[in-house]
């Protein structure tokens, strides 16, 4: 039996502030983006084979991380621009791609969502009604409750 392909949908600051927030004092140097991408590619792995990743986030102020990202096999940027009053959009714009890739890409039923907000819960739901195994990987101290519950595993 083929093993079943893992697609990887990350928020980027989410992932990166959760990080810096909560471990920043157990981890005095940063995380490269390299060894975080590594961290979601061996999930990937352990849930079967990693097929392709998109990692969202305003790469206009981090355009470093943009090119490291861009340099990692089988992961790609995805941009979301702040609003005008410097507001994050980067969960609409994640959910509308997740939908998406419901329909679009109906084999690929193993999905992690590096994220850990509320904001994910709807397409969180959709997901396990079409059925899509949702898997959510994100810094525990900060992920909503309601996000763990729905989701396959965390």
């Amino acid at each position: 039996m083929p093993r079943k392909s893992v697609a990887i949908f990350i928020d980027y600051e989410n992932i990166r502030r959760g990080l810096w927030k909560h471990f920043q004092k157990r981890i005095p140097q940063d995380i490269s983006v390299e060894a975080l991408l590594n961290a979601f590619s061996t999930l990937a792995d352990e849930i079967g084979t990693f097929y392709e990743g998109y990692v969202y986030g305003d790469w206009t102020l981090r355009q470093q991380d943009a090119r490291a990202i861009e340099k990692v096999q089988k992961f790609r940027i995805q941009m979301a621009l702040l609003s005008d009053s410097k507001k994050d959009r980067t969960d609409p714009v994640m959910n509308f791609a997740l939908d998406d890739f419901f329909r679009e890409k109906p084999t690929i039923n193993h999905i992690i969502i590096g994220a850990g907000d509320s904001d994910y819960c709807e397409v969180v739901r959709r997901g396990n009604r079409v059925p899509k195994s949702i898997y959510v990987c994100a810094i525990s101290l900060q992920t909503a409750p309601e996000l763990i519950s729905i989701a396959k595993a965390f």
